[in-house]
């Protein structure tokens, strides 16, 4: 048996009053019309807003908001809880709709900002003609929209597709891959790099860098994930350059601190003696809050008893510098068919993956692959795909992509997750959040205090001893501590 993930035993606990949860909600579609009329073509959900207020979908269907979407190609759109209501995204300054195709939906934690990827000429006008994919931002509330996948340098547009991978939580900074080599100064490794554009600034950073600041070589990251401030940013790599002691011919798992000088990359997916692995480490996804990484790895030496021989899932806690494993049953039991494509909540408490395996969930048949979800304080694990009558859908159901409060939405084909089918198109569902709300105290900033102090003792330590390297690791984490107990 594999010990729970740290949430429950790193002293943050003890600020938090948590209540006994039941099982999970059963879902409602929400790629339907006002009349709860399901969508005409295929839809799949793309993101939700940590309090579960808003989620964003994409979709084929053109009869969700009416005559107001006639393009007859694929639109992103926001759902809000409260009133069921539909808005479509990809429309102008003046509220005409594009007619491009639009899709990948990304949006702020307050529902109002979403960015997605569009080849559109008629969103922005007179900025966008390059003809390749491009990232838009579009602000909810004044109807405004702005091209993000700019290069630094104004004058030049990029020489290739731009692929969103996730907005910040507040709004102001777009993470997103691309090959173009014009979008900064000395982009020579022709291949994929990761950018961040901070669009209050104007200004567009390479982030997919080595520590120093040093291009990759390699195949480049293969992903990405950005944290609710813009600060850090995840990826995966094969690239041996990212740090100097990196050997081990696998893909792994780096954390970059965003406009850091000099540029500082570190490589988190470490066995548990603090060495290289010895298996694949990908699709990392930071938590909003910018404390936990999740990330899914074939290699048996993460954790110490990880004999399953599978690939699983895992979580990263940034300020105790712990690997957990997360794709263990309730009773923290090992399973034998692999785990993968981890999705996380903003504050880290939930974290969604697939597995086609029935240790799970006693409601799952075990054929194909399902979307489960986990509270990694309950240790429960859960079927998202779930009918009012407590059963698994009958139909297949993607990962589940979880709010802070355990609001889920996903994608699934099953017909009777709701009365009404919606025949054989897939379409976007969300569950109700099944928790209460964390109520946070003083103790959550004594604890903080705690980690600081400690922090403070290993450094004068290091020092003594001479440990260039612990001491330069030490630093990042008192200030990463102190940055975050501000927020509080």
């Amino acid at each position: 048996m594999i010990p729970s993930p740290s949430f429950a035993r790193n002293g943050l606990l003890a600020a938090t009053l948590l209540l006994s949860f039941g099982l999970s909600q059963a879902a409602d579609r929400i790629s339907q019309d006002a009349n709860g009329t399901a969508g005409n073509g295929p839809s799949a959900a793309n993101d939700v807003t940590p309090d579960g207020k808003f989620a964003v979908f994409t979709s084929d269907a053109s009869n969700l908001v009416g005559l107001d979407d006639d393009n007859g190609l694929s639109d992103v759109f926001v759902y809000e809880r409260a009133t069921g209501e539909l808005t479509l995204v990809a429309t102008n300054d003046v509220g005409e709709q594009t007619a491009a195709a639009s899709s990948s939906g990304s949006i702020s934690n307050d529902g109002l900002v979403v960015a997605f990827q569009a080849i559109a000429t008629d969103l922005v006008s007179g900025e966008d003609d390059d003809g390749f994919v491009d990232i838009y931002v579009k602000n909810l509330e004044d109807n405004s929209i702005e091209l993000a996948s700019l290069a630094d340098d104004p004058m030049n547009e990029p020489n290739a597709d731009c692929l969103l991978l996730g907005l910040s939580g507040n709004g102001k900074f777009v993470l997103f891959a691309s090959v173009a080599d014009n979008l900064v100064d000395d982009d020579d490794n022709m291949m994929l790099d990761l950018f961040v554009r901070d669009l209050d600034g104007e200004t567009t950073t390479r982030v997919s860098v080595a520590d120093g600041g040093a291009e990759l070589t390699g195949t480049g990251p293969s992903w990405g994930s950005i944290s609710d401030d813009g600060t850090l940013v995840v990826f995966a790599t094969d690239s041996a350059n990212v740090v100097t002691d990196d050997f081990n011919t696998f893909s792994d798992v780096f954390l970059h601190s965003v406009g850091s000088v000099p540029a500082s990359t570190v490589r988190i997916s470490m066995d548990f003696n603090d060495e290289e692995t010895n298996g694949d480490s990908n699709n990392p996804v930071i938590a909003g809050n910018g404390l936990y990484v999740a990330f899914d790895s074939d290699a048996s030496d993460l954790v110490d008893g990880d004999a399953n021989d599978a690939r699983d899932v895992f979580i990263y806690d940034i300020f105790n510098d712990q690997t957990q494993i997360v794709s263990l049953t309730t009773n923290r039991s090992q399973v034998d068919q692999p785990s993968s494509f981890p999705t996380i909540s903003g504050n880290g408490r939930f974290v969604g993956f697939t597995s086609a395996s029935p240790d799970f969930d006693n409601r799952y048949s075990g054929s194909g692959l399902e979307g489960f979800y986990k509270d990694l304080q309950t240790n429960s694990v859960e079927l998202a795909n779930i009918t009012k009558n407590n059963q698994q859908g009958n139909g297949a159901a993607s990962i589940p992509l979880v709010s802070s409060n355990g609001a889920l939405v996903f994608t699934s084909n099953s017909t009777n997750l709701v009365n009404g089918g919606g025949g054989s198109e897939t379409h976007a569902f969300y569950t109700k959040p099944k928790t209460p709300k964390i109520v946070v105290n003083q103790a959550l900033k004594a604890a903080f205090k705690k980690k600081i102090k400690k922090a403070k003792f290993a450094l004068r330590k290091a020092k003594r001893a001479g440990k260039k390297a612990r001491v330069k690791k030490l630093k990042r984490k008192i200030r990463t501590l102190r940055k975050r107990m501000k927020k509080i």
